[in-house]
Protein backbone atom coordinates (compact mmCIF):
# COMPACT_ATOMS: atom_id res chain seq x y z
CA UNK A 1 0.00 0.00 0.00
CA UNK A 2 2.56 1.97 0.72
CA UNK A 3 4.24 1.72 -2.44
CA UNK A 4 1.71 2.57 -4.60
CA UNK A 5 1.14 5.84 -2.24
CA UNK A 6 5.28 6.42 -3.41
CA UNK A 7 4.28 5.94 -7.07
CA UNK A 8 1.15 8.13 -7.01
CA UNK A 9 3.12 10.97 -5.38
CA UNK A 10 5.97 10.79 -7.69
CA UNK A 11 3.67 10.31 -10.50
CA UNK A 12 1.99 13.95 -9.18
CA UNK A 13 5.53 15.04 -8.57
CA UNK A 14 6.45 14.83 -12.40
CA UNK A 15 2.80 16.25 -13.80
CA UNK A 16 4.20 18.96 -11.30
CA UNK A 17 6.78 19.79 -13.30
CA UNK A 18 5.67 19.34 -16.57
CA UNK A 19 3.00 22.02 -15.92
CA UNK A 20 5.24 24.28 -14.55
CA UNK A 21 7.45 23.87 -17.31
CA UNK A 22 4.90 24.67 -19.69
CA UNK A 23 3.79 27.84 -17.88
CA UNK A 24 7.34 28.91 -18.54
CA UNK A 25 7.29 28.28 -21.83
CA UNK A 26 3.53 30.98 -22.20
CA UNK A 27 5.62 33.48 -20.49
CA UNK A 28 8.71 33.07 -22.40
CA UNK A 29 6.06 33.45 -25.42
CA UNK A 30 4.53 36.39 -24.37
CA UNK A 31 8.04 38.34 -23.75
CA UNK A 32 8.83 38.19 -26.99
CA UNK A 33 6.03 40.21 -28.28
CA UNK A 34 7.33 43.63 -26.70
CA UNK A 35 10.69 42.79 -28.06
CA UNK A 36 9.15 42.00 -31.46
CA UNK A 37 6.90 45.18 -31.63
CA UNK A 38 10.33 47.61 -30.62
CA UNK A 39 11.76 45.86 -33.69
CA UNK A 40 9.43 47.10 -36.25
CA UNK A 41 9.18 50.84 -34.42
CA UNK A 42 12.47 51.43 -34.80
CA UNK A 43 12.60 49.98 -38.64
CA UNK A 44 10.98 53.26 -39.31
CA UNK A 45 13.86 55.17 -38.15
CA UNK A 46 16.16 53.65 -40.96
CA UNK A 47 17.99 55.56 -43.82
CA UNK A 48 16.41 55.48 -47.39
CA UNK A 49 18.71 53.51 -49.24
CA UNK A 50 20.67 55.23 -51.73
CA UNK A 51 18.97 55.75 -54.84
CA UNK A 52 15.67 55.66 -53.42
CA UNK A 53 13.61 58.59 -53.79
CA UNK A 54 10.76 59.56 -50.76
CA UNK A 55 7.72 59.78 -52.01
CA UNK A 56 6.67 63.44 -52.66
CA UNK A 57 3.57 65.52 -53.88
CA UNK A 58 3.62 67.40 -56.92
CA UNK A 59 3.93 71.26 -56.64
CA UNK A 60 0.19 72.59 -56.63
CA UNK A 61 -0.74 76.56 -58.22
CA UNK A 62 0.80 76.48 -61.45
CA UNK A 63 -0.31 78.18 -64.03
CA UNK A 64 -1.31 75.90 -67.54
CA UNK A 65 -2.90 76.62 -70.63
CA UNK A 66 -5.29 74.17 -72.42
CA UNK A 67 -4.33 72.53 -75.82
CA UNK A 68 -7.46 71.39 -76.51
CA UNK A 69 -6.52 67.59 -76.75
CA UNK A 70 -5.66 66.57 -73.53
CA UNK A 71 -2.77 68.04 -72.75
CA UNK A 72 -1.33 71.21 -71.81
CA UNK A 73 1.66 73.89 -71.36
CA UNK A 74 3.38 74.43 -68.47
CA UNK A 75 2.91 78.62 -68.65
CA UNK A 76 3.82 79.65 -65.71
CA UNK A 77 4.67 79.28 -61.56
CA UNK A 78 1.07 81.17 -61.10
CA UNK A 79 0.12 81.08 -57.43
CA UNK A 80 2.87 78.07 -56.04
CA UNK A 81 5.23 79.28 -53.80
CA UNK A 82 7.54 76.08 -53.67
CA UNK A 83 11.07 76.26 -53.50
CA UNK A 84 11.37 72.72 -55.02
CA UNK A 85 9.37 72.81 -58.31
CA UNK A 86 7.85 69.40 -58.49
CA UNK A 87 6.31 69.46 -61.99
CA UNK A 88 3.18 67.17 -61.85
CA UNK A 89 2.32 64.45 -64.46
CA UNK A 90 -0.89 65.96 -65.67
CA UNK A 91 -2.66 69.58 -64.39
CA UNK A 92 -5.37 70.06 -61.44
CA UNK A 93 -7.88 69.80 -64.34
CA UNK A 94 -6.43 66.29 -65.68
CA UNK A 95 -4.99 67.59 -68.66
CA UNK A 96 -0.76 65.77 -69.62
CA UNK A 97 1.68 68.12 -69.25
CA UNK A 98 3.71 68.03 -72.42
CA UNK A 99 5.56 71.45 -72.77
CA UNK A 100 7.02 74.14 -70.26
CA UNK A 101 6.48 77.65 -72.36
CA UNK A 102 9.08 79.88 -72.87
CA UNK A 103 10.08 82.44 -70.53
CA UNK A 104 7.54 80.43 -68.05
CA UNK A 105 9.77 80.45 -65.28
CA UNK A 106 12.05 83.68 -66.35
CA UNK A 107 13.27 85.76 -63.15
CA UNK A 108 12.23 84.02 -60.96
CA UNK A 109 14.29 83.97 -57.23
CA UNK A 110 12.51 81.24 -55.22
CA UNK A 111 12.94 78.20 -57.83
CA UNK A 112 16.31 76.39 -56.24
CA UNK A 113 15.04 73.07 -57.79
CA UNK A 114 13.00 71.22 -60.77
CA UNK A 115 11.89 67.72 -61.08
CA UNK A 116 10.57 67.42 -64.80
CA UNK A 117 8.56 64.63 -65.28
CA UNK A 118 8.47 62.13 -67.90
CA UNK A 119 5.42 63.78 -70.40
CA UNK A 120 7.21 66.53 -70.44
CA UNK A 121 9.26 66.67 -74.09
CA UNK A 122 9.28 70.35 -74.99
CA UNK A 123 11.41 72.84 -73.29
CA UNK A 124 10.55 76.43 -74.61
CA UNK A 125 13.81 79.01 -74.80
CA UNK A 126 14.89 80.88 -71.52
CA UNK A 127 12.01 78.56 -69.64
CA UNK A 128 14.47 78.64 -66.44
CA UNK A 129 16.58 81.97 -67.43
CA UNK A 130 17.43 84.57 -64.47
CA UNK A 131 16.04 81.95 -62.02
CA UNK A 132 19.32 83.32 -59.87
CA UNK A 133 18.92 80.49 -57.05
CA UNK A 134 17.88 77.43 -59.29
CA UNK A 135 20.77 74.98 -58.31
CA UNK A 136 19.70 71.35 -59.83
CA UNK A 137 17.64 69.89 -62.45
CA UNK A 138 16.46 66.33 -62.33
CA UNK A 139 14.34 64.40 -65.26
CA UNK A 140 11.89 61.63 -64.34
CA UNK A 141 13.19 57.86 -65.82
CA UNK A 142 11.44 57.39 -69.02
CA UNK A 143 11.57 60.67 -70.48
CA UNK A 144 11.94 60.38 -74.08
CA UNK A 145 13.18 63.68 -74.97
CA UNK A 146 15.51 65.29 -72.10
CA UNK A 147 17.77 63.61 -68.67
CA UNK A 148 19.82 64.93 -66.34
CA UNK A 149 23.31 64.69 -65.27
CA UNK A 150 24.72 65.88 -61.63
CA UNK A 151 21.78 68.60 -61.81
CA UNK A 152 22.65 69.72 -66.10
CA UNK A 153 19.73 69.35 -68.42
CA UNK A 154 20.89 67.84 -71.75
CA UNK A 155 18.47 66.04 -74.35
CA UNK A 156 18.12 62.54 -73.94
CA UNK A 157 20.51 61.23 -76.25
CA UNK A 158 23.62 63.22 -74.48
CA UNK A 159 23.66 65.45 -78.17
CA UNK A 160 22.87 68.61 -76.98
CA UNK A 161 23.22 70.58 -73.39
CA UNK A 162 20.09 72.28 -72.87
CA UNK A 163 20.05 74.48 -69.63
CA UNK A 164 23.24 74.43 -66.57
CA UNK A 165 21.35 76.05 -63.62
CA UNK A 166 22.22 78.94 -62.64
CA UNK A 167 23.12 78.52 -58.66
CA UNK A 168 24.69 75.00 -60.00
CA UNK A 169 27.76 74.46 -57.04
CA UNK A 170 29.60 73.03 -59.85
CA UNK A 171 33.38 74.80 -60.73
CA UNK A 172 34.12 72.60 -63.77
CA UNK A 173 31.64 71.26 -66.48
CA UNK A 174 32.85 68.12 -68.49
CA UNK A 175 31.07 67.89 -71.65
CA UNK A 176 31.52 64.17 -73.90
CA UNK A 177 32.47 64.32 -77.67
CA UNK A 178 28.50 63.30 -78.10
CA UNK A 179 27.87 66.90 -77.16
CA UNK A 180 27.31 68.83 -80.59
CA UNK A 181 24.87 71.20 -79.47
CA UNK A 182 24.97 74.00 -76.93
CA UNK A 183 21.57 75.58 -76.47
CA UNK A 184 20.83 79.80 -76.43
CA UNK A 185 21.69 80.71 -72.90
CA UNK A 186 22.49 76.71 -71.45
CA UNK A 187 25.30 78.19 -69.51
CA UNK A 188 24.82 82.33 -69.63
CA UNK A 189 23.89 81.98 -65.57
CA UNK A 190 26.40 79.80 -64.26
CA UNK A 191 28.24 82.54 -61.75
CA UNK A 192 30.11 79.70 -60.13
CA UNK A 193 31.36 77.87 -63.29
CA UNK A 194 35.13 78.05 -64.13
CA UNK A 195 36.45 75.34 -66.36
CA UNK A 196 34.93 73.32 -69.25
CA UNK A 197 36.76 69.72 -70.10
CA UNK A 198 35.51 68.60 -73.76
CA UNK A 199 36.09 64.95 -74.22
CA UNK A 200 37.15 65.77 -78.36
CA UNK A 201 39.96 67.66 -80.02
CA UNK A 202 39.88 71.34 -80.65
CA UNK A 203 38.74 70.21 -84.01
CA UNK A 204 36.11 68.89 -82.79
CA UNK A 205 35.22 71.44 -80.31
CA UNK A 206 34.85 74.24 -83.29
CA UNK A 207 32.33 71.72 -84.85
CA UNK A 208 30.21 72.40 -81.85
CA UNK A 209 27.10 74.52 -82.81
CA UNK A 210 26.99 77.08 -79.99
CA UNK A 211 23.85 78.66 -79.32
CA UNK A 212 23.98 82.43 -78.79
CA UNK A 213 24.03 83.67 -74.56
CA UNK A 214 26.92 81.34 -74.10
CA UNK A 215 29.52 84.34 -74.09
CA UNK A 216 31.06 82.62 -70.82
CA UNK A 217 33.00 80.21 -72.75
CA UNK A 218 35.27 82.55 -73.96
CA UNK A 219 36.13 84.06 -70.46
CA UNK A 220 36.73 80.75 -68.93
CA UNK A 221 39.16 78.60 -68.98
CA UNK A 222 38.64 75.46 -71.54
CA UNK A 223 40.46 72.43 -71.76
CA UNK A 224 40.03 69.90 -74.95
CA UNK A 225 41.14 66.34 -73.73
CA UNK A 226 42.08 65.31 -76.75
CA UNK A 227 45.34 66.83 -78.75
CA UNK A 228 46.17 67.26 -81.90
CA UNK A 229 44.18 65.77 -84.76
CA UNK A 230 40.82 63.90 -84.62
Amino acid sequence: MKKRISIILAALLVLGFLLAACSQDEAGGDQTTPAETTDTESSTDMEIPVGTDPVTAASRGLEFISAGDGTCVLAGIGTCTDTCLIIPDKSESGEQVTKIAPGAFSGNTIITAVQIPAGVTEIGAGAFGGCTNLAYISVADGNPAYKDYVGVLYSADGSRLVYMPAASSLVSLTLTKKVTDISDYALADCRNLKKVFYEGSEDDWKKVDIGTGNNILSSIELTCMVQGGK
